[in-house]
């Protein structure tokens, strides 16, 4: 299944390698789930040779044989979750497979699933614990980068931005409130590190905000949003947070590009997805230009 974040940016504004890109929305609205979906899709080769009969058969798994950096502030991230995500797009290659060769795969379980854990290696997950933390973290990847040189990284996710700006009781009660100055001084510190990092090394920023409805003009410091290009709308369909299977839905809020104001209400597409068995999927899409 290609990657739903890459169908969001099928138009003349696509994903360029030194963009931005927040995924924003409540909480249960699939924010992990989506980066967790990117990370898969990253991760895997485009085509894995698999002898067959004696043969070398090409199977096509349009991965991009990249790697991730995966901040995981949230502490959500589960690599079991990735695991099953990328091992279910393997098993998807295989039954578009031609009969013949499909049955020659059978029995093949090893073989594949080193294969999954071969491309889960490319993941490399931090788990920093305050803002200061992040920065610290943040600050040490030039030397990570240079040490991982060999390593096409194409994503550095952070996993969200507001639990390193809210406080546990803020959170439990739905209120936002910045530790103090101190964290906007170490957002700028960071968002000008990633940007001057981006420019070195050609990847892709994906962050998570969670979105509050207290005060929703002030989420995160205002240096995080002139850093985005993109902002993405993430909204549970329905009132049940107890459906495992609910609808959601994607909206890209226009991008900085269009020098369109990043919270304007116009969208440039969207689709509904649903989260099953541990992934995505993804359908009703619509796009308007």
């Amino acid at each position: 299944m290609e990657s739903a974040f890459q169908q969001s940016t099928h138009n003349d504004q696509g994903l360029l390698s030194n963009d931005s890109v927040d995924f924003w929305g409540a909480t249960c609205t699939g924010k992990t789930s989506v980066l967790t979906h990117i990370v898969a899709n990253t991760i895997l080769p485009a085509i894995w040779e698999i002898q067959v009969g004696g043969e070398a058969f090409p199977l096509r798994l349009n991965g991009s044989d990249g790697s991730v950096v995966f901040i995981d502030l949230d502490l959500q991230f589960s690599v079991n979750r990735l695991y099953s995500m990328t091992l279910n797009r393997v098993m998807e290659a295989i039954e578009q497979c031609p009969p013949e060769v499909k049955a020659k795969l059978i029995g093949r379980d090893e073989e594949i699933h080193n294969l999954v854990l071969t491309s889960l290696a490319r993941c490399h997950t931090f788990r920093p614990t305050s803002i200061g933390d992040l920065s610290n973290t943040i600050f040490g990847l030039s030397r990570w980068l240079h040490q991982h040189s060999n390593e096409n990284v194409q994503f550095i996710m952070i996993d969200s931005i507001s639990s390193a700006l809210w406080s546990k009781r803020d959170y439990a009660n739905s209120q936002h409130q910045f530790y103090g100055s101190q964290a906007e001084i170490l957002s700028n510190k960071i968002t000008l590190v990633l940007k001057n990092l981006q420019a070195q090394w050609n990847f892709v920023v994906c962050t998570t905000t969670r979105k509050s409805f207290a005060n929703p003009t002030d989420e995160v410091p205002p240096c995080w949003t002139k850093f985005w290009n993109f902002r993405v709308d993430l909204r549970r369909m329905g009132s049940d947070y107890t459906d495992p299977l609910a609808d959601y839905e994607f909206r890209i809020i226009r991008s900085a590009r269009s020098n369109v104001p990043m919270d304007t209400s116009s969208h440039d597409f969207s689709f509904r997805y649903a989260i099953k068995d541990n992934d995505i999927l993804v359908y009703q899409r619509s796009l308007t230009l």
